[in-house]
């Protein structure tokens, strides 16, 4: 049998509940602009859903509560690490590969700690599971991380040239808080 090694085969979110951790006019108000309304207003909010999605892929957390779906190849030598750390696993399923109906997994056919999955066989896995966000002094971090990309997405918009340039700054920025 060919070695079979973890890999990401899809990863989707539904149900984002609440709001964006930075409101438009918390982020206004730090890059100084008016907090009355703007022709701005739409790419302001959408800067600000782009650098919380970017900090809960560079840290695998979440900063708004959702559900995950995750499908992913398992081999059981080696635990698979999770995008993010489950609070409640909705539903699990395996099937040897895509040939196969997928069949419904009871909580003790795999374990899971923390964002550390195991699975009894391997094969194809998928996991739906609701993630709740970070709190207290790690969601203050987030949100400092989320304004200053804001302002520079903003302050940089338009200038194709350095978009490449401006992405690795982004991360870089973001790499600078211990999440």
């Amino acid at each position: 049998m060919a070695n079979i090694y973890n890999a990401l085969i899809s990863r989707s979110f539904s149900n984002e509940a609440g709001t964006e951790p930075v409101s438009l006019e918390d982020a206004k108000d730090y890059i100084k602009l008016s907090t009355g309304a703007t022709a701005d207003d739409g790419l302001i909010e959408t800067l600000i859903t782009t650098s919380r999605r970017l900090i809960e892929n560079q840290y695998r957390v979440a900063l708004i509560q959702k559900d995950v779906e995750v499908v992913f190849l398992h081999n059981i030598d080696f635990p698979y690490t999770l995008p993010t750390v489950p609070q409640t696993v909705t539903s699990a399923f395996f099937r040897p590969c895509r040939l196969h109906d997928w069949a419904p997994l009871g909580a003790g056919e795999y374990e899971l700690i923390g964002n550390q999955f195991s699975g009894a066989l391997n094969g194809q896995y998928k996991l739906v599971y609701q993630v709740q966000p970070l709190t207290g002094s790690d969601m203050d971090t987030a949100i400092r991380a989320i304004l200053e990309n804001v302002a520079e997405l903003y302050f940089n918009r338009g200038d194709g040239a350095k978009i490449t340039e401006k992405a690795a700054m982004i991360c870089r920025t973001i790499g600078t808080y211990a999440i």
